[in-house]
């Protein structure tokens, strides 16, 4: 009788386990297909560190390039043929920080910007 019972409880533990892992598969999968936002900051200036400390603090996915990065204005570049136009303070990228979504690109940054950005995420 108690072989039973243990017998069950263990199986009922084995369940659990197995619910928990496949949730824990779900959730991730998900995020994972997140499209992160994508930051080409300028060397200096304001603006890309404001964009900078909003970005990591959005909770969302990021990916951060500075000028320093080997292969900044190659990504740049590739990005550019695929977006083609920004928004913002321009619609030709003239102007750091450069942030890419999902399907929007924005130059500059200031409160407008920022406030566009947090509703294309929602």
């Amino acid at each position: 009788m108690q072989l039973k019972r243990l017998f069950k409880s263990k199986l009922l533990m084995d369940i659990k386990k197995i619910i928990i892992f496949a949730l824990v598969l779900l959730f991730s999968s998900v995020s994972a297909e997140t499209t992160p936002i994508i930051l080409f900051q300028g060397s200096k200036g304001e603006l890309s560190k404001d964009a900078r400390a909003f970005i990591e603090l959005s909770n969302y996915p990021y990916e951060i390039y500075s000028p320093k990065d080997k292969d900044f204005l190659e990504k740049l570049e590739t990005y550019k043929k695929e977006y083609k136009t920004s928004q913002g303070l321009s619609s030709n990228f003239r102007h750091y920080p450069i942030i890419f979504l999902e399907n929007k690109a924005f130059s500059g940054f200031n409160p407008e910007i920022k406030e566009n950005i947090l509703k294309s995420l929602e």
